[in-house]
């Protein structure tokens, strides 16, 4: 278990630098320069190929510029995304439905580490030889119906 400090220096040395919108965000979305990508005297960054295959260029290291979770101070610097990227972030605007899976369900929320270790019991027991994996699977049923996997499944299908 992380400390309260450890769990600030994470946020102070990795979270902050990443989404500040300049270095520590050019370093997370365009990589490292000289490798990843070059800046021209004005700050303007371009991808370089890559090393694996110098007919491509890079068109992100980590995350994606045109996709950012904070804004750059200034994106217009940032290495442009190539043709493809750009038509395919258009069509998905234009078509796609975005839909968050989480959460599918309030009851798997609550019963998802007990059912994980029943599952895990239950396949143990069968490997070792301990029960057949007919009542192995008959006893992972029973439990898993104990904790409420049926309201989990009326919930994910919408009926509850």
């Amino acid at each position: 278990m992380l400390s309260e400090e450890e769990v600030a220096q994470v946020f102070e040395y990795f979270f902050k630098v990443i989404f500040d919108g300049k270095e520590g965000s050019a370093l997370y979305y365009a990589g490292v320069e000289g490798l990843h990508h070059s800046t021209d005297d004005q700050g303007y960054m371009t991808f370089l190929p890559m090393k694996t295959n110098p007919d491509s260029n890079f068109q992100s290291v980590w995350g994606t510029p045109w996709m950012n979770v904070v804004a750059f101070d200034e994106p217009e610097k940032f290495p442009q995304p190539s043709d493809i990227v750009t038509t395919t972030l258009e069509t998905l605007a234009a078509s796609a439905t975005f839909k968050t899976n989480t959460p599918v369900s309030e009851t798997l929320n609550k019963i998802t580490a007990d059912l994980t270790s029943v599952r895990e019991e239950a396949i143990a027991k069968m490997v070792m030889g301990d029960v057949s994996v007919e009542d192995g699977i008959a006893d992972y049923c029973k439990k898993a119906a104990e904790l409420g996997v049926d309201q989990v499944l009326a919930e994910m299908n919408g009926e509850a």
